[in-house]
């Protein structure tokens, strides 16, 4: 059995992603829902894989509320 992480298409990053800012859901939560650490998708969103860095801003004033 191959070692490593399972890769994730551009396009589920991008309904993952896109589902967090129109949902403003928490990245832990959809992380969660996918089985991904949040780690990960704050990884995508800071490489730019599809989302501007409001999500970011999003999920830190959602928390702190």
């Amino acid at each position: 059995m191959p070692k490593g992480h399972p890769s994730v298409s551009k396009e589920i990053k991008d309904q993952i992603i896109k589902r967090i800012k129109e949902e403003v859901l928490p990245v832990s939560q959809v992380a969660s829902e996918h089985g991904l650490k949040p780690r990960t998708i704050y990884q995508w969103i800071a490489r730019g894989v599809t989302a501007p860095p409001s999500i970011l801003e999003i999920s830190k004033l959602k928390r702190e509320n």
